[in-house]
């Protein structure tokens, strides 16, 4: 993930450093400097106090106690999944003793036909890529896609699909999971990654060309439940 540029950039790493902020010990203090960029009325200086911040954060994120790996102990996995207008994002999860720890991270920068696209199948295509990328974790066991995009749960039902939707959906028809609506204020994580695309070095989530939320808010989630496809001898 490379140094932010703008606002809105830095508003979008806090919120997904911020979904997490429960495992990052001093978080308030750590991103203070960052927040006061995203003050109102507050000139835009990247100073020496935001860079420290920014790698701080951006480690926090990639180490114990934040990244943890699968357990065999823990329950299904979740994968929240996003996308901007440039940019597909998601987290792969699983709650692990009782609290959600990310397992891993992806984005991916969109191409000029893909920019084009309407928000509902960008959503979709943040859907297709990340179940593909985690595809060995996934395949052959029952998870849940987490989006803020409602749309979603009806295209997921519909009868008659044509075209490159039809080939989305049935790539995902390999797979066992449940689709599930949460509003965008409780999907920061997925959110930051979809909006801040990541560096081609970086070692902990994928880039390919042609990568401060309240937790215990309610949350109501709506699920869809869609089932592989058994191959049939005949």
């Amino acid at each position: 993930m490379a140094e932010t540029t703008e606002p809105i950039e830095v508003r979008s790493f806090v919120g997904l450093c911020g979904y997490y902020r429960r495992f990052i010990r001093g978080f308030a203090q750590i991103a203070l400097p960052l927040f006061k960029l995203t003050e109102k009325k507050q000139k835009f200086d990247w100073n020496q106090d935001c860079e420290t911040a920014f790698s701080g954060l951006k480690t926090a994120l990639t180490t114990a106690p934040v990244l943890s790996y699968p357990m065999s102990s823990g329950q299904d996995f979740i994968l929240d999944t996003d996308a901007s207008d440039f940019a597909t994002g998601s987290v792969l999860s699983q709650i692990q003793d009782g609290n959600e720890k990310p397992i891993a991270y992806f984005s991916k920068t969109m191409s000029k036909q893909e920019r084009r696209y309407c928000i509902t199948r960008k959503e979709l295509l943040a859907v297709v890529q990340s179940v593909k990328h985690f595809h060995h974790y996934l395949y052959g066991t029952r998870f849940l896609i987490r989006t803020d995009h409602a749309a979603l749960k009806w295209l997921m039902s519909f009868k008659h699909p044509e075209g490159q939707t039809a080939r989305w959906l049935e790539i995902l028809g390999t797979y066992t999971f449940e689709i599930s609506h949460r509003p965008g204020r409780f999907h920061g994580n997925a959110d930051g990654l979809s909006r801040r695309p990541c560096s081609d070095d970086c070692q902990h989530c994928t880039r390919t060309e042609t990568g401060d939320i309240d937790r215990d808010g309610p949350m109501e989630f709506k699920t869809h439940k869609w089932k592989r496809k058994e191959n049939r001898s005949t």
